[in-house]
């Protein structure tokens, strides 16, 4: 009969158990604590902006960490990682010199961002899908005054108001 759990300490758990003829046993063993490393947990941190959960997570498991579970690193255990200690990206601008957004470039243009998508896919527009899917377009005063033209001329667009728009800014 289980006489139940008699002191639990970090390490340790010990339990008592008495047995039916009267016997007294103390069993110990070392308490698995489902833990991630506190180290694995700082390493997701500092690359979660450079690195996907795919190749963060073959990078823990070429150091040799393992997860709480003692089990190798997977893209569901970093995402779970990053959900238990509110670990977001910081979502920082993806553009680099000379190159807007696909909102920026909207507002210059004064047209909506959806009228936008489709150069982009069909590559009449320059540009390359940053961290995050997110489109940076790329671009100088010639490229802008390109498109400016190009969205002038154009039957089907609807020209909206532009009065966020800095001069210069390439599209």
């Amino acid at each position: 009969m289980l006489n139940g759990v008699r002191h639990v300490d970090d390490a340790r758990a010990h339990i008592g158990v008495r047995w039916h003829t009267g016997a007294v046993d103390e069993i110990t063993c070392d308490r698995r604590t489902n833990r991630n490393p506190t180290r694995a947990v700082d390493i997701v941190r500092e690359l979660l902006d450079v690195c996907s959960d795919a190749e963060i997570a073959e990078h823990l498991n070429s150091l040799g960490f393992t997860t709480g579970n003692c089990r190798p690193f997977t893209v569901n255990s970093i995402r779970h990682i990053r959900a238990q200690h509110a670990i977001g990206s910081r979502r920082n601008n993806p553009t680099e010199p000379g190159e807007i957004t696909v909102p920026e470039a909207a507002r210059i243009l004064g047209i909506h961002e959806a009228a936008i998508y489709p150069w982009i896919r069909s590559g009449e527009m320059t540009a390359r899908q940053a961290r995050h899917r997110r489109w940076c377009i790329t671009g100088d005063n010639d490229v802008e005054a390109y498109w400016k033209q190009r969205v002038a001329t154009s039957s089907h667009l609807k020209r909206r108001a532009n009065t966020n728009c800095k001069t210069g800014q390439a599209v």
